[in-house]
Order: C-alpha cells, then sequence, then structure tokens
C-alpha cells in the first residue's frame, strides 16, 4: 500500500462557523493555486460547518469562504504536504 508507505498526495480539512462558534451549512469554500488564478476545488459546507480536500499535490494553496451572508471574504494560505492532514479553521462574521 504504497498511498500509506510513501503518499504523494496530502490533505485539508476544516470547518466554518460563525463567531459564537455556530457551525455554517452550505458555505462555499475553495482552494486555488497559490497565485489565486486557477481553481482546483469547490465544496459546500455540511451541517457541522466541515469541508473537506483530498489528493492535493504537496505546495501551497488559498483556502477562501466567500459567502454573500458573509461579511468580507475570508482567505488562508495552506502548506501540503506529502501524507499529511491539514486542518483549517474559519470563523467568520454573518449578516445579521
Amino acid at each position: 500500500m504504497t498511498w500509506k508507505t510513501d503518499p504523494t498526495t496530502g490533505h485539508i480539512r476544516g470547518t466554518v462557523v460563525d463567531r459564537h462558534g455556530l457551525p455554517l451549512d452550505q458555505i462555499r469554500v475553495t482552494v486555488r493555486d497559490i497565485s489565486g488564478k486557477r481553481l482546483l476545488a469547490s465544496r459546500l459546507t455540511d451541517g457541522s460547518g466541515w469541508f473537506g480536500f483530498v489528493d492535493l499535490a504537496p505546495g501551497r494553496y488559498k483556502l477562501t469562504v466567500d459567502d454573500e451572508d458573509a461579511r468580507g471574504r475570508h482567505m488562508r494560505v495552506v502548506k501540503v504536504a506529502a501524507g499529511e492532514l491539514e486542518t483549517v479553521p474559519f470563523v467568520i462574521k454573518v449578516r445579521e
């Protein structure tokens, strides 16, 4: 099982919650190359605010939460390493 003994890809997981810690459902999270020009994947959070991206080549990526109900644009740069799982929490302000 070379995916275990000699991994070539990494993964990202995270959550999107409001400032009170409540999970936000159906919020779009995107992952782009470090320049931000090339969209690699896009996911919606689930009911617990969770999202995930698997099998990414090692390197740096831009993760963005950009939702019409969120105040502003939320971005993080994430470094992915082969065989590793990076965890990225987002806390965002929601329009009330």
